[in-house]
């Protein structure tokens, strides 16, 4: 006995199993990641190894395809490379939860993470710890100078963070000083 399947095209397998005098069709539908969805692919040939991706919807010139990035084999944070489309040579799944913390905790070896909000990675704001100094700008009498302090989380090291007047070593704070003196000389009245 002849008989037709007609295949859905949002499907990848089709499994079919014979029971006795019953035949049972199993439809596997192509899993298609959500925005901002971790995914993990690979190759059909090979078995899932260690490149995580989170998904990214772009939209470049009206077209929206989905960008992906991750972390390789070598544990490396790519954010520049683009994959493009998936096709038929990827398998494409949901990440699992360990999967997913080894691109999180990537991220954060490159101060980076992921906003699950606006959906894109971005880079963790450095914040001195313990008996670490931040260095910030001093703007009195028409002076600007550099000083130094440890971060006691209060108002001050709170207003200082919060305002970008906060950096990791006196060569950035000079160069910020050094910018912030040349904004007041072009200033014009």
């Amino acid at each position: 006995m002849k008989q037709i399947f007609q295949i859905p095209n949002n499907c990848k397998t089709v499994t079919v199993e014979q029971f006795g005098d019953k035949i049972i069709a199993t439809f596997e539908a192509i899993y298609e990641p959500k925005d901002g969805d971790f995914v993990t692919t690979y190759f059909q040939e090979d078995k899932p190894h260690s490149y995580c991706t989170f998904v990214k919807r772009g939209n470049s010139e009206g077209v929206n395809t989905p960008t992906y990035f991750g972390i390789g084999p070598r544990g490396i944070v790519s954010y520049e490379q683009e994959f493009g489309n998936l096709n038929e040579a990827f398998v494409t799944r949901p990440a699992t939860a360990t999967e997913r913390q080894q691109l999180l905790s990537a991220l954060e070896k490159e101060s980076k993470r992921w906003n699950p909000d606006l959906k894109r990675v971005e880079p963790i704001r450095w914040r001195a710890k313990g008996d670490e100094l931040f260095y910030y700008l001093i703007i009195a009498a028409g002076t600007v100078s550099v000083n130094s302090t440890t971060d006691e989380y209060e108002n001050f090291c709170n207003s200082n963070y919060n305002t970008g007047n906060y950096c990791k070593t006196r060569d950035e704070a000079e160069q910020f000083a050094a910018k912030v003196r040349e904004l007041f000389k072009s200033r014009t009245l």
